[in-house]
């Protein structure tokens, strides 16, 4: 379980408000087992009242409400809570869709014809020789020639 997890789960029972997803992911630590739990100075809602929670996760709770499927989502009462496919994907929060993935590949495929092509029509040889030499000091002079 990852920290994504545990703020999936959280959220589940009580939605939170930005600030307070914040306050609650810097009070939070990896327990003895492995697994994320809110530190013993912060239990009992006293993570609530942090003030120093300015900024500390939001690029990965961006990165959770952000896109066209959202992982979580702010309600009518302006608070967040997990969408179906965020409680879906609780032990992988990151994890990419099908239709994702497949644009990926599409693109990495329409690269990859690109470069070969380039190649193709861009093919040349580079001889080298050596232009001056003698025993501290060796030019040696490129030659790019085209291949037809």
């Amino acid at each position: 379980m990852n920290k994504s997890t545990f703020l999936i789960n959280w959220l589940e029972k009580e939605p939170l408000k930005f600030s307070e997803m914040n306050r609650l992911m810097k009070s939070v630590k990896k327990g003895l087992h492995g697994g994320w739990e809110i530190e013993s100075k912060w239990r009992g809602g006293r993570w609530k009242l942090r003030r120093d929670y300015q900024g500390y996760w939001n690029t990965s709770l961006c990165k959770l409400r952000g896109g066209d499927n959202p992982l979580i989502e702010k309600d009518e009462n302006g608070k967040y809570a997990p969408t179906k496919r965020g409680l879906d994907n609780r032990l992988h929060p990151f994890k990419r869709d099908k239709k994702t993935l497949e644009q990926i590949r599409k693109s990495g495929m329409e690269m990859l014809r690109r470069k070969r092509e380039w190649k193709e029509n861009n093919s040349h040889r580079i001889i080298e020789f050596v232009e001056f030499e003698n025993a501290d000091y060796k030019l040696i002079k490129k030659v790019r020639i085209e291949d037809i």
